[in-house]
């Protein structure tokens, strides 16, 4: 919406249809980090593993799969990928689904 020269108060307005929060605070809230962030950038688990290895980084658990224990990376890459197409389905739904995860590493 902002390459198309909508303004914030129009992005502000479309996140409101999206996800509709009762709390204008957490709403505002949300939208200054879901939308405005200035800083955040995407990234698909398959291209954070390559990131580990050469940190010595060895992969924990994440939020993909709810921070079971990992025993099938390939099942977790696709798990990602389900939950990538139900973010946009839901968004093409007119419905706020984040479509982020977290993931834990440790020293190897």
């Amino acid at each position: 919406m902002r390459a198309a020269g909508s303004s914030e108060q129009d992005m502000l307005i479309e996140y409101k249809r999206l996800h509709p929060l009762a709390d204008e605070t957490h709403l505002r809230s949300w939208f200054r980090d879901q939308v405005l962030h200035p800083h955040e950038t995407q990234h698909k688990l398959a291209e954070m593993l390559p990131i580990l290895d050469e940190t010595g980084m060895i992969l924990v658990s994440t939020s993909i799969n709810r921070f079971a224990p990992i025993e099938d990376i390939s099942a977790l890459l696709q798990a990602e990928m389900r939950l990538e197409q139900l973010a946009v389905d839901r968004l093409a739904e007119g419905r706020y689904f984040p479509g982020f995860f977290v993931f834990l590493a440790r020293k190897g």
